[in-house]
């Protein structure tokens, strides 16, 4: 951590002037240390909300995934019910046909029990579709929150870079123009 009198440079016992983060002599004013200061906190305050920013981004990815994975089990357990129910259905189809004496080996009651067992497999398939395409909204939802995440850890990484270049432009133009100062009076003398 600086401290203000790295900032602003120091003084010797003699009240020379020791060079400072900001200049030979610390010949910044305050207002310019105040202005690099304030631009760095913006450069480092926007890094660390765009990186939450990303964490959240990746946060809710996770949730997406897990309910895409909770939609596809879902849909297992639902099309296993629903092929339970249609052999229950089938079983009593043949139950009361059989204790009418009807034969259901062959024929229009033969019919019955594979047109049952058809639309039942329809229906447990389309269960699963379902689930399927759930889960594949979900999963373009988590896809899509961890391509924002990228975009946002990109983001705090060009906020913080940006505010680095904000506060290095003014004082590397004071830095440049205190040195050629110091140039001029030495080649023409006091």
């Amino acid at each position: 951590m600086c401290t203000p009198e790295i900032l602003l440079g120091t003084t010797t016992a003699s009240g020379t002037a020791l060079p400072g983060l900001f200049g030979v002599g610390g010949e910044f004013s305050l207002a310019t240390t105040l202005s690099t200061s304030a631009g760095l906190l913006s450069g480092v305050t926007a890094y660390q909300t765009a990186q939450a920013q990303s964490k959240a981004a990746a946060y809710s990815a996770q949730v997406a995934e897990r309910q895409a994975q909770d939609a596809l089990a879902r849909g297992r357990e639902e099309e296993q019910r629903k092929r339970m129910q249609v052999r229950r259905m089938i079983g009593t189809q043949k139950a009361r046909l059989g204790a009418n004496l009807v034969d259901v080996s062959s024929g229009t009651p033969s019919d019955l029990v594979a047109d049952t067992a058809m639309l039942g497999e329809l229906d447990a398939l389309t269960v699963r579709n379902n689930a399927e395409r759930e889960a594949w909204g979900y999963r373009a939802q988590a896809g899509a929150k961890r391509y924002e995440s990228d975009q946002y850890r990109t983001k705090s990484y060009l906020n913080l870079a940006g505010g680095l270049l904000d506060v290095a432009t003014p004082v590397a133009s004071k830095w440049y123009d205190h040195k050629s100062e110091l140039t001029r009076s030495r080649d023409y003398g006091p």
